[in-house]
């Protein structure tokens, strides 16, 4: 089974007569090409999707959105769509920005061990309120208080393939005048289970030289431990990368290029990931705008998906011959939308919730 990552970065929807809005056609044509036997298509969004987090700007990019989904299920109404967004730090409106956060934020870095007071996010994220309303349409989470602003996650069941998204907010505590060194993220506050997951990917707006030096390595470190592959955005250069350790580890990198500028620049780039959970390869291809239309500015052979070695620790795989029986619920049902359906497809399991009434 083949998904395909459509990997968009730094839009900074502005106004209605951005340019970016009136490529939504040459976008399908790209996806087009991979359509025939791709069974879920992820539209991933690497941060800044606003240029200043206000509720109009996201009300232009929810216009963008639902648009290239409606072009992308006339390939095929069969396969699969989802987006999965990180906010970045033009998704931050700073007219909500206050002086107890500036406090926060300049205190902070020395105690990011220490820092487990929901209060504290809460004020840290009071700039991203408009991002998160405009987010919740597209993630089955709804509640982005607390420790969910800073760490939130989509789990996906394709056929019997399991994928994870890990999304981190790290514009959360991101100023108007942002240099590097200054962001730290709390990972002793996230705990994430990747261990029963075919593919786990990784979404983050900022690349490990933004962060404050000690934590960013400790930020790179639990996120290689925790993923396969890792994409992010910020510096507007578009790029790919395998990275490797000595302990043999292996992580693939993809760095989103800016999807729109300023309103009059037409400088336009993205990525397409192709990965087949199955054959366990993957490719990827960096499409630029040239005459009017996307282009390929490089691509990759198909390689080998490797995964992490630590999130292959203790794991046993059934087959894909056993799995088919396992999953077979010995009659021949169909849906219009999908074709033959499994017992992932039917199934539901019991709907439990963990309850602590107070004083019981």
């Amino acid at each position: 089974m083949k998904i395909l990552i459509l990997h968009l970065s730094d839009i900074h929807f502005k106004a209605k007569e951005d340019i970016i809005l009136n490529r939504v056609e040459n976008i399908k044509n790209v996806i087009n090409k991979y359509a025939n036997d791709i069974s879920g298509c992820f539209t991933v969004v690497s941060g800044d999707i606003a240029f200043s987090g206000n509720s109009g700007e996201y009300l232009i990019a929810r216009g963008f959105f639902d648009n290239l989904e409606e072009r992308l299920k006339t390939i095929n109404n069969s396969i699969y769509i989802k987006y999965i967004m990180v906010p970045g730090n033009h998704d931050c409106n700073f007219k909500n920005d206050n002086n107890v956060r500036k406090i926060l934020i300049e205190n902070m870095t020395q105690k990011v061990n220490s820092l487990n007071d929901c209060s504290i996010i809460n004020t840290c994220t009071s700039t991203q309120k408009e991002f998160f309303e405009f987010l919740k349409p597209y993630s089955s989470t709804k509640d982005f208080q607390d420790f969910k602003a800073l760490y939130y996650k989509q789990n996906i069941t394709l056929g019997y393939y399991k994928i994870q998204f890990n999304c981190y907010n790290t514009a959360w505590m991101s100023q108007k005048d942002e240099k590097q060194h200054q962001i730290i993220f709390p990972i002793d506050l996230i705990k994430t289970n990747n261990d029963k997951f075919d593919i786990v990917l990784s979404v983050f707006h900022h690349p490990y030289s933004w962060f404050e030096i000690e934590n960013g390595k400790n930020f790179q470190k639990y996120a290689e431990q925790t993923s396969d592959i890792i994409l992010t955005g910020h510096e507007h250069d578009l790029g790919q990368k395998t990275q490797s350790k000595i302990t043999g580890e292996k992580n693939e990198y993809i760095e989103g290029g800016i999807l729109q500028g300023n309103v009059d620049n037409k400088n336009s780039e993205f990525n397409v990931l192709i990965v087949d959970l199955k054959e366990k390869k993957q490719k990827v291809i960096q499409y630029i705008w040239k005459n009017d239309f996307y282009s390929e500015k490089d691509n990759t052979d198909w390689l080998p998906f490797v995964r992490s070695k630590f999130l292959q620790k203790h794991e046993f795989k059934n087959n894909d011959t056993f799995v088919s029986y396992l999953i077979d619920p010995g009659a021949n049902f169909t849906h219009p939308k999908k074709g033959n359906l499994n017992l992932n497809d039917i199934f539901i399991y019991p709907n439990l919730k963990e309850m602590n009434p107070e004083g019981k």
